[in-house]
This record gives structure tokens, sequence and C-alpha cells, in this order.
């Protein structure tokens, strides 16, 4: 044999290689085998060469004649060797699988003996590995899921850059996306798209109805590989037709699934557009509430936005080029921006551009959050696997006198190892059946909790990899909570265990070693998760108490579009969004009403810089919010007015030009001095967000968060609706109740709507919600955040409880003589309790030390998720443990005190 052959790894136990069939457990047979083998042949070439010599050859004659008619040997020995190796390997995968079948049935038999412990077992293992499978199913479909175009990889986002604003990544003009697609070679496609509000009216419904559509400009076919359900996708040449793709949903919905829907005419604010085309179901670019798509007719055909560099509205998705690496396309881009920024300085300064991969465009802010959520129901399912070694060590434990028996009759401690191992996996596994049914609820559940606060939630399934993940974790747990207790098993003294049956025998240091580990791991793991649900739930409360500057409480919202290609002149735009305001007014029960192109508290619709009339020449401009208002939006808001007035009817067009700024924008920039006085010294001040047209500032009110709650409010300057109309407002309906409370703002939808249509008929409210629930709904990844680690903590905390509970127990039952006998010799009851609780706790203790290590080091991953609140604050560690502490202590004094109080009389008579 080869120095190859006789080259041997570490060998392993006997007792382990014969329990689990390993190949190296059969290595002697094999080799015995090979001898066997070259025994039989040299024996047959022997008798040949016999009988030969007996018919007259000489020895070497019959040597070499004994060979020929043999043929070749060494052939011979090497095919005898390889068939038997190969039966072998049959006999020992036959008796293997046989064995597993046989272990398998076994352990179901004992599962059915006890059910009490089957059902807990089982109950834990479920809920861990369904908690984690539904999570792990949330986070693979957000994060890893394949986007659902052609190649997805190859995809990018595009931005353009400031020196002015570092980190910022702004929209792209019309004219600089022309030059990126005539100048920039790293890209295969492009394609440009911008957000409109349409109003849909046609014979197919009685009412018009807003949808939300897209416009693009660019092949998207070519670009994502996406084919249509019906008919076309738009092309480049849509880009200045008026031409219309509808997605599935919206087909379905008002159009019946009519497939002649192809080549009708529908009318697009104001204007026909033809249909060409259905889109399916999965096609949600750019985002999911997208309805429709249409090319870029109406933007190209109107100079104001086709040729100003300084528009920017549309975000730009490119595919790269084939061998172009997304460094080499950036650096491309980035240069051609540069260029442009040389070359119209006015309208690009200090202008760059910046490339993101799409899927980090759409998943990179919620990444952390949902790792983090990953981690803690990890955590959960290591607890519930804790529990149910704590069970498993228990039962072990009570089975002494089976197990001596078995190794009486020839068990071996690996073989007895092995069944109970096997007993642990086929729970793992029923465990894990039970946790994918719970999965297939949990993701549904995390769905609804969830709402908008992620993205891709419809790629979100239990699929392939969700069972895969589910098997993978069913194996992992089994052999977490199998081995401890297989290895104590094969460790006990089975001869104690047929002599002392069920008292306790093989229970001692080491038992209790093996199970204050578990309590030390439960206690550490909970503590991380309670101070990450603590942290959260202290920035919840924080976030959830920010003023946002308004009064949402009895406010309807709705967006009313005066679509520019039905009103092409601001004047009329004006005159009906007026209209609309003033009749709404007039009902019964409505006490104010206002107009704003923004929603607070998470919706700005522009910021950009203004100038400040008297300011030093090189002083940079202060970036601001600005918001344009009408009718009674401070009213109706219930902004408070800190000095001067809000706007009038008087502040028409025509009139001079006046803003009103925040109270911010009036210290910070307008030289305010302190106090509400002070606030008069921004009156009277000039500025403007062109240097052409001045508005004077007539008042100043108080500050509003349009960036969200999680920001500081930003300097704001507001300018009239009615000096500078704008197509899209926002309608802001404040009702009343004669005593004074707020009623209920959905009451007065019907009437809003009735008079919006009083109007024009083709003029629908979209995007109708009461102000309190825009503000609930700005929260709601923080409180999808907190409200999962939570449920995780008090999950981990209640587990916790119980396996100290188990542990003392166990504990309890394993000395009941030892405790009879003392109170039997005259010790107190609330002595022994309190030795039973102070050793249940000593581990406890120390759990509590690890832990608070690891959430000091896991508390990092909540940095940039928190609000206000620092990771290292102590009240919330304290509060933890406490907690945490406080319940171990009950979990254990429950069964310490019922056996304190036990009868010592009957206890050693049962003995």
């Amino acid at each position: 044999m080869s120095a190859r052959g006789d080259r041997r790894g570490p060998s392993l136990p006997e007792g382990v290689r014969r329990a689990f069939r390993l190949p190296f457990g059969r290595r002697r047979a094999v080799e015995q085998a090979a001898r066997d083998v070259d025994e039989e042949i040299t024996f047959h070439l022997a008798m040949r060469e016999a009988r030969l010599r007996d018919a007259g050859l000489s020895e070497e004659e019959a040597r070499r004649e004994a060979r020929r008619r043999f043929g070749d040997a060494r052939h011979v020995a090497a095919a005898c060797r390889a068939e038997d190796v190969a039966r072998e390997h049959a006999s020992a995968r036959t008796e293997l699988a046989h064995s597993v079948v046989q272990d398998a049935r076994y352990a179901l038999r004992a599962l059915r003996r006890a059910p009490a412990f089957t059902v807990a077992a089982l109950a834990t293992l479920a809920l861990g590995i369904g908690a984690t499978t539904a999570v792990f199913t949330v986070v693979y479909g957000v994060l890893a899921r394949p986007l659902p175009y052609a190649q997805p990889d190859r995809l990018v986002q595009l931005w353009e850059t400031s020196t002015r604003t570092p980190g910022d990544r702004n929209p792209v003009s019309v004219p600089n996306y022309a030059d990126w697609r005539t100048r920039v070679r790293a890209f295969q496609s492009t394609m440009a798209y911008a957000f409109n509000r349409f109003s849909l009216a046609d014979g197919a419904a009685a009412t018009p109805e807003q949808v939300q559509g897209a416009q693009l400009w660019g092949d998207v076919p070519r670009l994502l590989g996406v084919r249509p359900l019906l008919g076309r996708a738009l092309g480049e040449g849509d880009a200045r037709a008026y031409t219309v793709v509808l997605s599935e949903e919206l087909w379905r919905r008002r159009y019946g699934a009519d497939p002649q829907v192809l080549g009708r005419a529908v009318r697009l604010n104001g204007r026909p557009y033809t249909v060409v085309g259905v889109m399916p179901g999965s096609f949600r670019f750019p985002r999911n509430d997208v309805e429709l798509w249409t090319g870029y007719a109406n933007v190209l055909s109107d100079s104001t936005w086709s040729e100003q560099r300084g528009r920017r509205f549309q975000r730009v998705v490119a595919r790269l080029a084939p061998g172009v690496t997304p460094d080499a396309a950036a650096r491309e881009l980035d240069a051609v921006a540069r260029s442009l920024s040389t070359q119209y300085p006015d309208d690009n300064p200090g202008g760059g551009a910046a490339l993101v991969p799409l899927r980090e465009q759409l998943v990179g802010d919620v990444r952390p959050a949902l790792l983090v959520l990953f981690g803690a129901t990890a955590g959960v399912l290591l607890i519930a696997c804790a529990n149910v070694a704590h069970l498993l060590l228990a039962r072990a434990a009570a089975r002494q006198r089976e197990l001596a028996v078995r190794a009486a009759l020839g068990a071996g401690r690996g073989r007895v190892a092995r069944q109970l191992l096997t007993e642990s996996l086929v729970l793992a596994a029923l465990g894990g059946a039970a946790g994918v049914a719970l999965a297939y609820a949990g993701v549904t559940v995390l769905g609804k909790l969830a709402g908008d606060a992620l993205p891709r939630l419809e790629d979100v399934r239990v699929d392939r990899w969700a069972l895969a993940f589910t098997l993978g974790a069913v194996a992992l747990t089994g052999v977490l909570v199998g081995l401890v207790p297989a290895l104590r098993a094969s460790r006990t003294d089975l001869a104690a265990g047929v002599r002392d049956g069920t008292r306790g025998a093989g229970t001692g240091r080491r038992a209790h070693a093996a199970q204050g580990a578990l309590v030390v791991a439960e206690v550490a793991a909970s503590l991380v998760l309670l101070v990450g649900a603590g942290l959260l739930l202290r920035s919840f409360q924080r976030l959830n108490a920010v003023d946002p500057g308004v009064r949402p409480a009895g406010v309807l919202t709705a967006l009313v579009l005066a679509a520019p290609m039905r009103y092409p002149e601001p004047e009329r735009q004006r005159a009906v969004l007026t209209a609309v305001a003033e009749r709404v007014a007039a009902l019964p029960g409505v006490q104010a009403v206002g107009l704003c192109d923004c929603m607070p508290p998470e919706n700005v619709r522009q910021a950009g810089s203004v100038a400040v009339d008297g300011s030093a020449p090189d002083a940079p401009a202060p970036v601001v919010d600005q918001v344009r208002v009408g009718a009674n939006y401070f009213g109706a808001l219930r902004v408070p007015v800190r000095a001067g007035r809000a706007f009038t009817d008087a502040d028409r067009a025509g009139s001079a030009p006046v803003a009103v700024v925040s109270e911010a924008f009036a210290r910070r920039h307008l030289d305010a001095g302190p106090g509400r006085e002070g606030l008069t010294r921004a009156l009277g001040r000039r500025i403007s967000f062109d240097q052409t047209r001045w508005m004077t500032v007539v008042g100043v009110v108080g500050d509003v968060r349009y960036g969200g709650l999680a920001t500081d409010a930003a300097p704001a300057v507001y300018y009239a609706f009615a000096q500078d109309p704008f197509p899209g407002m926002n309608l802001f309906v404040r009702g009343a109740r004669a005593d004074g409370s707020d009623p209920d703002p959905l009451a007065l939808l019907p009437a809003v709507r009735r008079a919006a249509l009083d109007v024009d008929p083709e003029l629908p409210l979209a995007r109708v919600a009461t102000l309190d629930a825009v503000v609930h709904d700005s929260v709601a990844r923080p409180r999808f955040q907190t409200t999962l680690l939570a449920l995780f903590g008090a999950l981990a905390l209640s587990l916790a409880a119980v396996g100290v509970y188990g542990v003392v127990s166990y504990g309890v039952a394993q000395r009941r003589r030892e405790m009879s006998v003392r109170l039997a010799l005259g010790a107190r009851h609330a002595d022994l309790l309190r030795q039973v609780v102070r050793r249940a706790l000593a581990p406890v203790w120390l759990g509590v030390l690890v832990g608070l290590a690891g959430a000091a080091a896991g508390a990092r991953a909540l940095s940039g998720i928190v609000y206000a609140t620092s990771i290292r604050e102590p009240a919330t560690y304290v509060a933890v443990t406490a907690t945490l502490v406080l319940a171990a202590a009950v979990a254990a004094y429950l069964p310490a005190r019922r056996a304190s109080r036990a009868d010592p009389a009957l206890a050693l008579r049962a003995e």
C-alpha cells in the first residue's frame, strides 16, 4: 500500500465510530477483506501450480503457466478489493439507514410516552424556529432576493451632487440628463423617471379618480428586461408621445381585464392618451403605488422644465455596459458632471455625480434595523434551545434506570448517546414542521406590522430558501438541544443507575454545572435582547413626544391637483384650488381650511438657498424649507404666529410679494433678538429665492418639522399660494364641534369630496387621510422595530423565567430526600427556602454579568437607529437587570416554596 494510503488522520474513540458508523470504523474490515483476497489468489495460484507440476512441468514452468492461465493477478486483486469495498459500504449504508429508522421509531415512541414533556418542548421549539424563519424570510426578501429585473446587479441609480451640500444626492435636470446620455459611454441603457399624479377620467366609471403615475424617458424592455402582459412597454419612441401603459391591477379594477383596452383613449389630467400596453403585477417600478406609466411629452414640450438646468426633479436609472465596473462608470459619470459644472457654473455650482447600486438604493437604510431584528430572533431561538436542553437533561436523569438496562444488554455509551441525540433531532424536526406553519402566519403578521416601513414587502414569501433555512435551523437546533444531554448520559455511571434507579444517580456536580451553564446562557441572551428593546422603547417614546409644530387632531388632509395639462395657465390653477378651499370652508362643521404644497411632519416638496437683503456679499446663502401655503393654513394646523401677521386676502396676485418665516429662520438669519419681542426685528426684512423677486417678511410663525420627527425643524420660508400658484396642493380641513372637542375628520370627507367635484367634475381627491394618521405613519419604521424587539424581549424574558423555574424544580426534585431529612431534623422552612433561591440565583447573577458585557457591545448596532437616546443609558440597563433578576427570583421562589412546605414524613415514606 502507498504511503498516501497509510496516512491516517486523528483517530476517533472506538465507541463513537461504532455509534455513528463512520468510514473510519470500517477500515479494519476493508483491510481484512484485502488480505483475504490476496490469500485467496495465492491459494488458487498454488493449486494450479501443483496440478501443472503433477502433469510433468517443471516448477518454473508450472509457475509461469499458472499465472498465464489465471490472468493479471494484480488486476484481479484490485477488482476483488473494489467489489469488497463497495459491498462493505453498501452494507454500512443499509445498516446505518436501518439503525437511523430504528432510532427514530424508538424516539417517537419515547416522545409519545411523555406527552407533557413533548408538548412543552415542541411548543418552545416551534415558537423559536417559527419566529426565526419568519424574520429570515423578511430579511431575505427585502435585502437579498434578486430584483425582478434582468441582471439586476448591473442596474444602478444616478444622482447629481454638489460641493455646496456634501453628502446630499440630488435629482437630475432634463438638460443634464440629456448630456449624460450622449457623453457617458459606461452605460448600456439609461432611463429618467419622475412621479406625477393623474386625474383619470373615461367612460369606464361614473366618477374620475386620481392615480399615482410615473413618467419614463427611456427603453423599458432594454433597461429592465420586463415583458408586458398585454401590448407593449414604453420605449424611446414614446418620449414625446401621449401614450400610457396601465398596471395589471388598474387594468383589472377599472377595465375588467378587457383586452380591447389597447388603443383606447383615456383622459389624464384633461388630455387624451392612448393605451398601448399593460404591465404584469410583478412590475412595480419605480415604487409600489404606481398604477400607470406615460412618456415625457408634457415635460419635453414645456421649455420651463426641458431647458432649465436648475430644475432638478427627475431620477435616473442606468444599466452598466458589458465589462464596465461600477467604479469605472462612477468615475466617468462624475467627470462628465464636473465638466458640465465648469460649462454651466450658474446652474451646476460645484457639480458632480454619484452612482449607487439599485438594490442598495432601495434597501440600504433599512439594512441595520433588519439585521438587528434577525439577531434578536436568533437570540430567542438560542434561549428556546437552552430551555429544551433543560428538559432533556431532566428527562435523561429520570431515565437512568432505562439507559443502564440498555447498557447492561450490550449497548455502548456511544450507542446510548446516539439514541438520545436522535430523539433531540426528531423533536427538532417536529418542532421545525410546526415552526414552518407558524412562519407562514408570522410573515403575514410582520407584513401588516411593517406597513410602509419596509420596502420590497411584495417580494417576501416563504419559499425554498426559507425552507432550506428552516432545515438548517432544525439540524442545528437538534444538535444544540441534544448534545449536552447525550454527552452527560454517555458519561454517567450506568452501574449506579441500575442500583439507584431514578433517585438521582449520575446527577451530581457535573449535572448541576451543565444546568447552571444553560441558565447563564439564557439569562445573558435575554439581557441583551431586553436592553435592546429598552433602548428602542425609550427612543420611540421620545420620538412620539416630539412636537411636530402642528396640531393634527381633527384635521382631514387630501391632495387636490389642478393638472397643468387641463389648466395650463397659473391663474386658472389658482382659481380652481382657491374655489375648492372656499367651498370647503363654507361647509357646516368646518372651522378652518388651508392649502400647502408640503405635508408635515415628513414631506417637504422643495428646499433651497435664500438670499437675505443686507447680508455680506460673501456670506453663504442659508438653505431653508421653501413652503407654499394658501387659504388659512396656519389657522387650520394651529401653527402659532409669534410676531407680525399671517397671510391675508390682501396678499394676492399683483400685490407686493410677502413672506412669513419660521422662528428658527428669524433667529438664525434675520438677527431676531431673544424672546417674543425680539422676533419683531425680523419684520420688514427682504428675502429672495432667485435675487430677482424680493419678498418682505410680514410675520414669524412657530417651527414646523417637515423633514421628519427625528430631525430638528429646519428654517422655513413661507410664501403665498395666491402670489405664486402651484397645481398640486394638499388640502387641510379642520372640523369643529359645538363643545369645542375635535370631531372625526373622516366624517367631513363626503361633503369635501362633493365640494371639489362641484368645482370641476374631473377633480377627484387623492391621498385622503387624517393628519393624525399621517403623523402616526411618519414613525412607522421605528414603531415596527420597537414593537418587534419588545415582543422578542418579552418572549426571551418569559423563556428565561421558565428555564430558571425548570432548573429549580428539577433540583428540588433531586434533593427531595435531603430536604425532607433536614426538615425532619428541625431545619426551618425559611432557611431552606433562602438556600434554594440563593443557589438558583447564583448562575443568574453570572448570566447578568455576561449579558451586560454583551449588551454593551451589541448596543452599537442600535447607534444609527435610536433617537435622542444614548446606547449606554444607565437607567435602561438598571431597569432591565432589575426586571430580569426579579423574574428569575420569582421563578425560583415558587418551586422552592412548594418544596419547603412539603410534609417530610410523606416525602420520606415515598422514598
